[in-house]
């Protein structure tokens, strides 16, 4: 079931969840065994962890004269061990620091003429950490950085694109 929304509704703003969680999937696709790339950890994985990274929109902002999302973005990582996701922690800072100057990301999803699609990245910052938090379960074992990843908004999605659409509706 889809939503109502009207037609002229091209849709939102980027996923930056989903943005980051293509990143990491399309980085780690030879990974062996598979390093699974979520964005909520289960229960289970607490018992019995293997390396995973979780990543979580935490905070961030819309810019109201640009299409920019300015979101920060927690990436937190758990595996067997508390040296194995500090190793762990230390290749998701690397490969995001590959991309603080920008960087276009491959999606998991194509266009219809069978292209993979790409999304721009503008920038990404170190926000805070690492560090190992308390989250609502405590354990050495998952560490986590937070990063400011600015994400350009097609034109044709901006705030203004929309105003001008609803000030054109009929009353």
């Amino acid at each position: 079931m889809t939503l109502p929304l009207p037609d002229w509704y091209t849709g939102g703003n980027v996923d930056v969840e989903e943005l980051i969680c293509d990143l990491f999937t399309w980085v780690l696709v030879d990974a062996d065994p598979e390093i699974p790339v979520v964005t909520w950890l289960e229960d289970e994985w607490y018992k019995d962890p293997f390396p995973v990274i979780r990543v979580h929109r935490a905070s961030g902002r819309m810019h109201a004269d640009l299409p920019l999302d300015n979101a920060v973005v927690q990436i937190a990582v758990l595996s067997r061990s508390r040296k194995e996701s500090w190793e762990l922690i230390s290749f998701v800072r690397q490969v995001m620091a590959a991309c603080s100057g920008g960087f276009k990301v491959p999606r998991s999803t194509f266009k219809e003429n069978g292209v993979r699609e790409r999304t721009q990245i503008n920038s990404v910052d170190e926000w805070s950490g690492p560090i190992q938090s308390p989250d609502e379960f405590i354990d050495d074992r998952l560490v986590t950085v937070s990063y400011r990843v600015l994400v350009r908004e097609s034109r044709f999605k901006s705030p203004e694109h929309y105003r001008q659409i609803m000030e054109n509706l009929p009353y």
